[in-house]
């Protein structure tokens, strides 16, 4: 998956997580002040400093109030870190490599295809691909596992008629990982342009 995407849904939950902890806490401190005040009759300032200096779980309340500001702060720093930052990890998969197809794959790239077209093995189709992948201003790329053995391809075409404008399709992968990375692969000199994915 994307790197940002990984990083966004990390942080958002921890988030989330961090706001409802901190919102407990601050409530169950208010409805140990409120219950200690309402049972007493001294005055409510007096019974404020009282139970700040004495009460047990006033100090486990304001530490984990604390805690949870602290690690809030942490985390949305964090968040827009890895929303600016140029020299994050790279999250790919490791174990695939991604080979432009020319005229010495392409007959891999068509015993993948006869794997996931509705008619393996047709003339028409070898045809069709032939041209495909080499259409002016596209690309054409395939994934490769360790093991040589091709686990993806897909390919780009520029739209007809629309300027910065792009097609994706066909697009096969063994995985949704493969497919993404694909996806990344085909678009990267094209970014900022529109994108439109169809099944071919």
């Amino acid at each position: 998956m994307s790197n940002i995407f990984v990083r966004l849904i990390f942080v958002s939950v921890y988030c989330i997580a961090l706001m409802f902890l901190s919102i407990i806490c601050f409530a169950l401190f208010y409805v140990i002040i409120v219950t200690m005040v309402f049972y007493s009759n001294l005055c409510f300032i007096v019974n404020l400093i009282s139970f700040t200096v004495s009460a047990q779980p006033f100090r486990l309340c304001f530490m984990l109030v604390c805690i949870s500001v602290i690690f809030l702060l942490c985390f949305l720093l964090f968040f827009v870190y890895s929303l600016f930052s140029v020299s994050l990890p790279d999250l790919a998969n490791k174990d695939v490599n991604f080979w432009q197809v020319g005229e010495m794959e392409f007959d891999r790239l068509m015993s993948y295809d006869d794997k996931c077209f509705i008619r393996p093995g047709s003339a028409w189709r070898r045809e069709f691909m032939s041209r495909w992948v080499k259409i002016p201003g596209g690309r054409a790329m395939m994934a490769v596992n360790q093991q040589g053995d091709v686990v993806g391809y897909g390919c780009r075409r520029p739209a007809m008629g629309v300027a910065e404008s792009h097609i994706i399709g066909p697009l096969y992968a063994d995985s949704y990982e493969i497919a993404w990375d694909l996806v990344q692969q085909l678009t990267r000199d094209v970014i900022g342009h529109k994108i439109e994915m169809r099944t071919t």
